[in-house]
């Protein structure tokens, strides 16, 4: 059986990308963070300030942005699809299996 996306929500769809790359931009601001920490006790010097305010905005930045993306994106999809059909595929009973 065929089956084909007509439309995307923009919101629901952008709200959990954007999520989803906010908590992988944190392990990976969190490893930066771990690094500067380990570097500004190797050298004299003060704390490192600005990795920690990084360590905080890093996300909050990759979680606006991607949203934004993913808004445009399913923006564009819809539009396109109400003209042309959108993303066509095929399920079979085959396919499902039991728990």
């Amino acid at each position: 059986m065929k089956y084909q996306i007509k439309n995307i929500s923009g919101h629901q769809t952008s709200k959990v990308i954007a999520t989803i790359t906010a908590i992988i931009s944190s392990v990976f601001a969190l490893i930066g963070l771990f690094i500067s920490l380990l570097v500004s006790f190797a050298l004299p010097g003060d704390f490192p300030v600005g990795s920690l305010i990084m360590f905080i905005f890093i996300p909050l930045i990759y979680f606006a942005i991607g949203y934004l993306v993913i808004r445009i994106f399913t923006f564009l999809y819809n539009r396109i699809a109400s003209r042309m059909g959108g993303i066509e595929f095929e399920l079979s009973e085959d396919d499902i299996k039991d728990i």
